[in-house]
């Protein structure tokens, strides 16, 4: 009879307990080959982001933020990009536009110098083959296309990298006088 009474009393202790149950997920989180997928925890309700400044620095945007160098702008949102210039514009830093879903309707790059028509065409070949609408421009035409047809209310990104500073004028030394041409006459 002790012991049955044992065996009682330990079946009760078990019963006072809460019980933890655990599922197994059968189904993947992972959809396909190669997704990856980001999602902003907050809601895209609000203005759509407008560049209202661009300088050598970067850009200003219309909430009055400043987005120092290149980067990427969505019509919500801003990301940096990790480019030094024009000339390193590559499939690898091209591959963030590779996987957005859903595609753009426009991608609008923006240059931050003058380069030679054979760059632009082999850049355009890099691009053609995201099957994206790209647009190549310079850096401010790309901020107006950009500003433009966001407003419009279409999905549009841009990737901008600022415009270079310019040469600084050569400065003579102080004391050194320039003598200045007035006339042909003084030319001679």
């Amino acid at each position: 009879m002790n012991v049955i009474g044992k065996l009682c009393h330990v079946r009760r202790t078990p019963r006072g307990y809460r019980t933890l149950h655990v599922t197994r997920i059968i189904q993947n989180a992972y959809e396909g080959p190669g997704k990856t997928t980001v999602t902003f925890i907050s809601k895209e309700i609000g203005t759509r982001l407008l560049i209202s400044h661009c300088d050598e620095m970067g850009f200003t945007l219309n909430t009055g933020t400043k987005v120092i160098g290149p980067t990427v702008l969505f019509p919500r949102h801003a990301v940096c990009w990790n480019v030094q210039s024009g000339k390193h514009i590559n499939d690898a830093s091209l591959s963030l536009f590779n996987v957005l879903e859903p595609k753009p309707d426009l991608l609008v790059i923006g240059l931050d110098d003058q380069y030679d028509f054979d760059y632009v065409k082999d850049l355009r070949k890099l691009v053609k083959k995201l099957d994206i609408a790209t647009e190549i421009l310079s850096v401010y035409n790309a901020c107006t296309v950009f500003n433009f047809v966001n407003e419009e209310g279409r999905y549009v990104v841009a990737a901008l990298i600022p415009r270079k500073k310019p040469k600084q004028p050569l400065k003579l030394a102080q004391g050194e006088s320039v003598e200045q041409i007035t006339d042909s006459a003084s030319a001679r």
